[in-house]
């Protein structure tokens, strides 16, 4: 199994004190994307303000990871994006004006 490896001694302490037996199994960043899809799948029905709330709160744990790993979110989704429209425009809505192109 692939992943990211933290070298943080830190985290390598907290991990000393909390036994593995007490964190989950590590997962893939496929297999969550995998849930997350299979999740939303299942949705139908489920009244929109709940939807909407569990989506927010999942928003706001990827926000609190980001910070907990001083990543930009809106630099890394921008990235995201512009790279998505190099690979397959039609996948992207709207206009997304890369770096290198030219407005008519």
């Amino acid at each position: 199994m692939s992943g990211i490896v933290c070298h943080d001694p830190v985290r390598a302490a907290e991990e000393l004190r909390n036994p593995v037996s007490h964190r989950p199994a590590p997962v893939s960043l496929a297999t969550i994307k995998d849930l997350l899809n299979a999740y939303a799948d299942e949705c139908t029905g489920v009244p929109r303000e709940r939807v909407e709330r569990e989506f927010g709160d999942l928003l706001l744990t990827l926000v609190r990871l980001a910070g907990r790993l001083d990543l930009d979110l809106i630099e890394a989704g921008q990235r995201q994006i512009a790279q998505a429209a190099q690979v397959a425009p039609r996948l992207v809505p709207g206009r997304v004006v890369l770096p290198d192109d030219k407005e008519n």
